[in-house]
């Protein structure tokens, strides 16, 4: 993990959180909004997706952390092939609930 990402600290991964989550409001307020111009599936789709990422954000950050912070040298030496196929299989079971 980038040292960036700040994601070991305790109130950090709940800005990310904070961050999917007004995306989220702003989405719904737009939907609300503009009923009319929200009838097409794809905005519905992007919406859900944002809602299954706040729902989802802390566990996931929670996770990549605990992976980082046991095995960091193990994750560099195969360019983080573990961390990767951890992310997309809980991606695709977050987006195959999405599509239900």
């Amino acid at each position: 993990m980038l040292p960036d990402a700040k994601i070991y600290e305790p109130d950090n991964p709940l800005r990310y959180v904070e961050f999917w989550q007004n995306r989220l409001e702003e989405h719904n307020a737009d939907m609300t909004r503009s009923p009319n111009l929200v009838s097409g599936e794809g905005t519905v789709k992007k919406r859900d997706r944002v809602r299954d990422i706040v729902h989802d954000a802390d566990k996931l950050l929670a996770f990549v952390a605990d992976m980082n912070s046991l095995n960091p040298s193990l994750l560099e030496d195969n360019n983080f092939a573990q961390l990767k196929t951890a992310i997309n299989e809980r991606l695709a079971v977050v987006l195959s609930q999405a599509n239900e």
